[in-house]
């Protein structure tokens, strides 16, 4: 998938699946909904940088991930592994 710069995209998620994510154009953060806290929480430390690849094992309280990236036409590859 194709992201816009700053637009917060929301992505179906499977609680405790392993999905990969490779970016490549931009950086892109990730967040997900805590229910327990009440709001959206990053997922890392910081954003994915592009070239790199992430492997992402998470619960969210909404089924989805929100991705965010910081350059236009920013690539991403997301997918769950071994569905």
């Amino acid at each position: 998938m194709t992201l816009a710069s700053g637009v917060e995209t929301e992505v179906p998620y499977v609680n405790l699946k392993v999905y990969y994510m490779g970016v490549n154009g931009g950086d892109v953060t990730v967040t997900r909904w805590s229910a327990s806290k009440g709001a959206k929480v990053p997922l890392f430390n910081g954003p994915v940088l592009s070239g790199e690849e992430v492997e992402i094992e998470t619960n969210t309280s909404s089924g989805k991930l929100y991705m965010t990236a910081d350059a236009a036409n920013t690539y991403v590859d997301f997918y769950q592994k071994n569905p």
